[in-house]
């Protein structure tokens, strides 16, 4: 039974119902569909109690510039009102646009998600959000997972979605394919939509014998001709996987041990679009190797540069 850990599983959130169109809270006069609709940041008022919140102020969880230097988008957590908002402002710091957290509020410690930024899109007219969950507890080699993903249009406020309910994705980086992981039966199901026509690619995940219990971490190759995940098996193997986009086959780029066990490896990225990085022990310490995936030959660069 494959016990699936942040991104690699269905994230369902059941207090969101997705709609074709839905529109932000405008600065502007501007009817919208949002419910409910906050106003902005300044006007936010803080819960009445016996001795009374000062005005609410805003935490930024994450904060993301436009590629063309033009835009600012913030996600908020308002201290007093618990709220959670995106806010896309200009270089000016001019409020554009407002997205209230879709659904019941997490409140404490509720398991529930928190409203996040994802990505810009490249022409910087679309930002990319959703709603991030953190690690469980468990594995760690897969990052928080992100569901729900949507985007607004900058200069109408048009939200749209793109991937609902899935928490295990990564966008091409020409925007126009996302690749993402379904795990509702067994094997795990790798798919490739492109974003504008709506048409899917899919292929079982390589499995073989390996009893998996973490699945994720995809990947695009820089120029998004293919893609790699890594999983971890009961023994607490890893392996790297490559995915050629055009043929959808698969194939083991390097199996190697989890940090914290002898001889372990951990993936670090992509080198160029046919080389791996990862980082590797041995008898002589930590060393940096370059990996091919087309037949896993195997590079000794030195050792790695400290990172603190």
């Amino acid at each position: 039974m494959l016990l699936i850990i942040t991104l690699a599983s269905c994230v369902p959130r059941s207090t969101i119902i997705p709609t074709a169109t839905i529109f932000a809270s405008p600065t502007k006069q501007r009817t919208s569909t949002i419910t409910p609709t906050l106003k902005p940041s300044e006007t936010i008022t803080a819960i009445v109690t016996e001795t009374p919140f000062p005005p609410a102020e805003p935490f930024t969880m994450i904060s993301k510039d436009s590629p063309n230097g033009e835009y600012v988008a913030y996600a908020y957590f308002y201290y007093g009102t618990e709220q959670q908002t995106i806010e896309i402002k200009d270089k000016i710091g001019e409020l554009i646009w407002q997205v209230p957290y879709q659904g019941e509020l997490p409140i404490g410690y509720d398991p529930r998600p928190t409203i996040s930024i994802y990505r810009w899109s490249n022409d910087s007219s679309q930002l990319y959000f959703c709603y991030s969950w953190a690690p469980d507890g468990g594995n760690h080699f897969i990052p928080g997972g992100c569901s729900d993903l949507q985007t607004i249009d900058i200069r109408t406020g048009q939200i749209q979605p793109v991937l609902m309910d899935y928490a295990n994705f990564a966008i091409s980086p020409d925007d126009a394919q996302i690749v993402y992981l379904s795990c509702e039966s067994q094997p795990c199901v790798i798919h490739i939509k492109n974003l504008s026509t709506g048409l899917e690619k899919t292929a079982y995940i390589l499995s073989g014998s390996k009893n998996y219990v973490a699945i994720g971490n995809l990947e695009w190759s820089p120029i998004g001709n293919g893609i790699v995940f890594t999983t971890e098996d009961n023994t607490y193997i890893r392996q790297t996987i490559y995915l050629n986009i055009s043929t959808m086959k698969q194939r083991v780029v390097k199996e190697y041990p989890a940090p914290e066990f002898p001889g372990w490896a951990e993936y670090e990225g992509w080198i160029d679009d046919n080389t791996l990085e990862f980082l590797q022990l041995a008898n002589t310490g930590i060393q940096v190797i370059h990996v091919k995936i087309t037949n896993s030959e195997t590079i000794v660069i030195g050792t790695p540069t400290p990172r603190y």
